[in-house]
């Protein structure tokens, strides 16, 4: 691994779970009967968060601990900030999540009842 190298200043892994949990917000006001255009954006987003945790995969460098760390206060009053990062557990995890958000949506195209709502639940899912 490491064969990629990314960009420090983009935050990669706040990326993937946006690319999840946006469209699957935005999907919970869409027509109903826009079934097409559901499937695709669902589809969709679940196609990119891949692409993005393949890319954090290529370019992490194991024996390094913690990487494409992400920081941002949220109360600092209290001491509690964002905090995101990979290292050599979580990876194959997010790796993991990433093809079974995939697999689930490719799998999902025949649902026909509720479809709005069983999409949204799909990438609101995955994206926790």
């Amino acid at each position: 691994m490491g064969v990629l190298s990314l960009p420090t200043s983009v935050p990669w892994l706040s990326l993937i779970w946006l690319s999840l949990l946006l469209p699957g917000l935005i999907m919970l006001f869409l027509p109903e009967k826009r079934v097409d255009l559901i499937r695709w954006v669902g589809t969709g987003s679940a196609a990119i968060s891949l692409v993005l945790v393949v890319l954090v995969y290529a370019a992490y460098r194991p024996g390094e601990g913690f990487q494409f760390l992400e920081t941002l206060p949220w109360l600092p009053q209290v001491g509690i900030n964002y905090t995101l990062g990979v290292d050599g557990i979580s990876l194959p995890m997010l790796l993991l999540n990433g093809i079974i958000a995939l697999t689930a949506a490719l799998i999902s195209w025949n649902i026909t009842e509720r479809v709005r709502q069983y999409w949204a639940m799909l990438l609101l899912l995955s994206a926790g």
